[in-house]
């Protein structure tokens, strides 16, 4: 093999220690040190073996984008065994040596029709760069980030309180509001807008947690054998599960079987964030998610060819994820809402 190909071999292989080997310790890939190339890569083989991918398969191709400087430049779409998941990246060569590997978005390749998923692109910020040069006003904004993010992401394992995460974003909330729109230039200012943020949206869910008490009570006082019974709550608590719809999208993670912390996972970090405030709203969406999306595919008024011909704005679009909605276009409301439930249901 020559060194193309062993370093190709090495990357379906995920081996990082080989590729350290491969890899030029002066040359700089995709405008990076061979380091914090590395790592990127790393972090995009961890992506792939989370997701259930033991090896990918090299495909050869060419990057046809009209807007990039590669175009025509030949390279390899790496693809997950198990997943489709994928990877490109384009390889300069010259004199037998490669001079750079960058990743790629638009890399044509013959890979035999495979249904491609999930893309993970290798992301070089500038101030990641080899050459990063910044003017002094740009570095003290950019120290001021990092001793914010300092403060709580350090190696290992931290635990954080609502009361301290809560003093944390009152402290940095001037230079979060320095943020007109999210950042995507440099590295450490992405940290920290993607911590506070992380941070800042917990408060927003403490707000249902006397709601989601009450609604995780009444769960364990219904049987949920009795599909009835089921569907009662479910329709009674619709429009709390409608205000959590990005809760589990957000923070889903085994720890939250647990319902004692949440995991943030950066720079070598582990940062446990304490939920006991809001347990309750979590362990509330847990179980409506486990049966109100079954219970609306089982009583789905509509076929699948009259919903994909639903136009935006009519009465049906707009409730076309609604259980109540559906029920009572079936004309089952009177029979599944018991007595109790009366309340609830003059206002359906």
């Amino acid at each position: 093999m020559n060194k193309k190909e062993l370093i190709v071999s090495a990357i379906e292989k995920m081996d990082i220690s080989m590729l350290e080997v491969l890899l030029d310790d002066t040359t700089t890939y995709q405008h990076a040190t061979k380091e914090i190339f590395l790592t990127r890569l790393a972090a995009i083989f961890k992506s792939f073996q989370n997701t259930g991918d033991t090896l990918l398969k090299a495909y050869p191709g060419i990057c046809c984008s009209e807007d990039c400087p590669n175009k025509n430049t030949g390279g390899y779409t790496f693809i997950g065994n198990n997943t489709n998941s994928y990877t490109s990246f384009i390889f300069e060569e010259a004199e037998n040596e490669i001079r750079d590997i960058r990743s790629c978005s638009n890399l044509v390749t013959q890979h035999n029709g495979i249904e491609l998923k999930n893309h993970f692109y290798l992301e070089i910020y500038k101030d990641e760069e080899a050459d990063f040069n910044p003017s002094p006003d740009l570095a003290i904004s950019l120290q001021k980030f990092k001793n914010a993010y300092d403060e709580i992401i350090k190696p290992g394992e931290v635990f954080l309180t609502k009361e301290e995460y809560t003093h944390w974003l009152q402290k940095h909330k001037d230079l979060f509001g320095r943020f007109q729109l999210p950042p995507m230039s440099y590295k450490i200012a992405v940290n920290f807008y993607e911590l506070y943020s992380y941070l800042k949206s917990f408060l927003k869910y403490t707000v249902f947690e006397q709601e989601s008490l009450k609604a995780s009570e009444h769960y364990f006082n219904i049987n949920t054998e009795n599909e009835n019974e089921l569907l009662a709550w479910l329709v009674k608590y619709e429009t709390l599960g409608d205000n959590l719809t990005l809760l589990l999208v957000d923070y889903f993670d085994e720890t939250c079987q647990a319902l004692r912390s949440f995991k943030f996972e950066s720079e070598g970090c582990n940062l446990n964030v304490d939920i006991n405030d809001i347990k309750s709203t979590f362990f509330f969406k847990l179980k409506f998610d486990e049966y109100y999306w079954s219970m609306l595919e089982k009583y789905k008024a509509i076929s699948e060819e009259e919903e994909s011909e639903l136009k935006e704005g009519t009465e049906e679009s707009a409730n076309r994820t609604s259980l109540t909605y559906h029920l009572r276009k079936r004309g089952l409301l009177p029979t599944i809402l018991q007595e109790e439930f009366a309340p609830a249901a003059q206002d359906l």
